[in-house]
């Protein structure tokens, strides 16, 4: 039987969690720090590290700058209990078994 835990632990527990984060949060900020540091030193742009990871839209960048953000493909069919599919890769298993079950694709496009 799982062990029940009062309010007073599970609060424990998570001011325990915020804190591993926090900390988490700051080793991040310090590496990038010294990232950027060293970037500087060395005369090296955003635009150089991306080309020597093979990516133009590799990574985040807090400018945004020549970044390409992807959109999620349109809907193109729903059924009546809201399952979707965008028309793109194999058929989703609800659109195969109302196929199946005799119904046309063509009504499920939206």
């Amino acid at each position: 039987m799982p062990k029940i835990e009062t309010e007073a632990e599970l609060r424990k527990q998570i001011a325990a969690l915020q804190e591993k984060l926090k900390r988490s949060s700051r080793v991040r900020l310090d590496a990038i720090k010294t990232i950027v540091k060293e970037m500087r030193k060395h005369d090296i742009t955003v635009d150089e590290v991306r080309d020597a990871v093979g990516s133009k839209s590799a990574g985040r960048a807090s400018s945004g700058e020549g970044l390409r953000t992807r959109t999620k493909p349109a809907v193109k069919y729903r059924d009546e209990q809201g399952n979707t599919w965008t028309g793109r890769g194999n058929s989703p298993r609800w659109l195969v078994a109302a196929e199946a079950a005799g119904r046309k694709r063509e009504e499920f496009l939206v």
